[in-house]
């Protein structure tokens, strides 16, 4: 009983670390070159391997690649020194 109980967890950790890896790339993808980053989720999505990972490279495409009001290259920060739209981030307010 103990080792079944294990084994459910460990295969619980273990897809749940895939999912935040797989998670982790998605948002990784404001750092590659606008050019690049098409083809990128086009990978990731070959790489999606669960209904969850299909549904977030659906909703990529969709509300960040495929979205009337900010384009690819808009939220791109590929080779920029400020990488937020908040001004006041990063500077210490006293």
């Amino acid at each position: 009983m103990v080792k079944l109980q294990f084994l459910k967890t460990s295969k619980t950790v273990v897809f749940f670390l895939g999912m935040h890896a797989f998670i982790r790339k998605l948002l990784s993808l404001r750092f590659l070159p606008a050019a690049h980053i098409e083809r990128a989720v086009d990978y990731l999505a070959d790489k999606a391997t669960t209904e969850a990972t299909r549904g977030l490279v659906q909703y990529v495409r969709r509300q960040w690649l495929r979205n009337a009001t900010f384009r690819v290259e808009d939220w791109s920060v590929y080779k920029q020194t400020i990488r937020t739209n908040n001004d006041v981030e990063g500077k210490e307010i006293c």
